[in-house]
């Protein structure tokens, strides 16, 4: 079984047409008016088929019948409804693989149409340090009061932000290194590399950083949610 949005074949149909009758016979509601959100090709380089995506409110007097699909066309169906919060969480699992369901669950998250509040998450802002800058110590300190000022909107936002540095800067002062040396680089880096162990997520800031990118790269690795804008974090 795949878990999927109602869809249909169009059949001498608008695609408005189509999906309110598709609508009807898959879940049991009769809605009386879509919203045309876009349309795709999924797979453009094997066939033609292209989708059209589309929105809309239902509530319980819109129920026809239990939904299912139409007998005579052997349809298998299941109706579900769950709430938005964990449709979202199942695509992060995976549990929810098919294209249009996650394409039209992603519109609306990005679009606020069901404003989901999740727990706050413990982020850690991943951007330049040392890139770009020559390793001169204004610019260093530019691209830390940069990362900063975003920690503090991420806590504004009702979440939990961490840089590397805040650990990383005082054990390399502690330990006497300088700037690149060797005790510097056993700390900077691998101290970001556990710290990833007690964040739900990484925010990606900032310009052109290998070791920001390696922080994604890992974060990715152990499964954690990432982000490469602010209005991107999910609602407290």
């Amino acid at each position: 079984m795949l878990i999927e949005t109602c869809a249909g074949l169009l059949d001498k149909e608008t695609p408005e047409e189509s999906i309110l009758r598709e609508t009807e016979e898959e879940t049991g509601y009769r809605i009386e008016h879509v919203q045309k959100v876009g349309e795709a090709y999924m797979s453009p380089g094997s066939v033609t088929e292209i989708l059209y995506f589309f929105v809309a409110e239902y509530s319980e007097e819109m129920t026809t019948g239990r939904g299912g699909g139409l007998d005579e066309e052997q349809e298998n169906i299941e109706v579900l409804e769950l709430p938005f919060a964990q449709a979202l969480d199942m695509v992060q699992s995976g549990e929810i693989r098919d294209a249009k369901t996650i394409m039209l669950l992603q519109y609306a998250q990005i679009q606020g149409l069901l404003n989901v509040k999740s727990k706050p998450l413990h982020i850690l802002i991943a951007g330049p340090y040392r890139s770009g800058t020559n390793d001169d110590h204004v610019l260093i300190e530019k691209n830390v009061k940069y990362m900063n000022e975003i920690a503090l909107q991420v806590y504004e936002a009702g979440h939990m932000p961490v840089l590397g540095e805040w650990y990383a800067l005082p054990l390399i002062a502690t330990a006497g290194a300088n700037l690149g040396d060797e005790t510097f680089n056993r700390i900077f880096h691998p101290s970001s590399i556990r710290l990833l162990d007690f964040c739900d997520a990484v925010l990606r800031v900032g310009g052109a950083s290998q070791g920001a990118d390696e922080m994604v790269r890992i974060a990715r690795e152990k499964g954690l949610l990432i982000y490469d804008r602010l209005d991107g974090l999910p609602l407290v």
